[in-house]
């Protein structure tokens, strides 16, 4: 083994390693991605009558219930589909460049997905059921939620191939877009 092979460190100890980087992944990282999906799922169905920020195909479900009964709110599902697609988008053209650039982006990623959480939790918790339509604040706070989301799934993608996804329905999305 050359000692370029042992200075890597992570392969030869089997440890999983990002796609751009050979900074071992901590082990905990896809257990805490896959929690986050699900908790911000759980909360935006909850607090935003029922939309879904990390499932694009739970909302076309939603979409299509809705339509069904004539519902009046209907219309931040349907925004969240392009949402998603221009999240994913963005964070696959970022990721791409700072590759290029040999720049590490898994942090700063990261950095920026828990912005958007903080933001989409700051506005779910001053959503307060209302018995009535989503209003545009909270409209505003599920694309935080939706954006956040979006940005997980595509660098999980690209940084992360060795990690399972998060949500499988929705990679066909991203897939697609990437």
């Amino acid at each position: 083994m050359s000692d370029d092979a042992r200075a890597a460190g992570p392969e030869r100890r089997g440890a999983l390693t990002t796609a751009f980087d050979r900074t071992p992944i901590h082990p905990a990282l896809a257990p805490s991605l896959s929690f986050v999906a699900g908790f911000c799922d759980a909360s935006s169905f909850i607090a935003l009558d029922h939309l879904f920020v990390a499932h694009v195909t739970g909302n076309i479900i939603v979409i299509g219930a809705e339509a069904w009964v004539d519902s009046a709110n209907i219309v931040a599902k349907v925004v969240a589909i392009p949402v998603f697609i221009i999240a994913a988008t963005i964070t696959m053209l970022s990721v791409r460049w700072a590759r290029r650039r040999g720049h590490q982006v898994l942090h700063a990623a990261l950095y920026v997905e828990a912005a958007l959480l903080f933001l989409f939790f700051l506005g779910c918790l001053l959503s307060l059921p209302r018995g009535h339509p989503l209003d545009w604040n909270d409209t505003v706070a599920g694309m935080l939620g939706v954006a956040a989301m979006g940005t997980q799934v595509a660098l999980m993608r690209l940084a992360l191939p060795a990690i399972a996804p998060t949500n499988f329905m929705t990679g066909t999305v991203v897939q697609v877009t990437l």
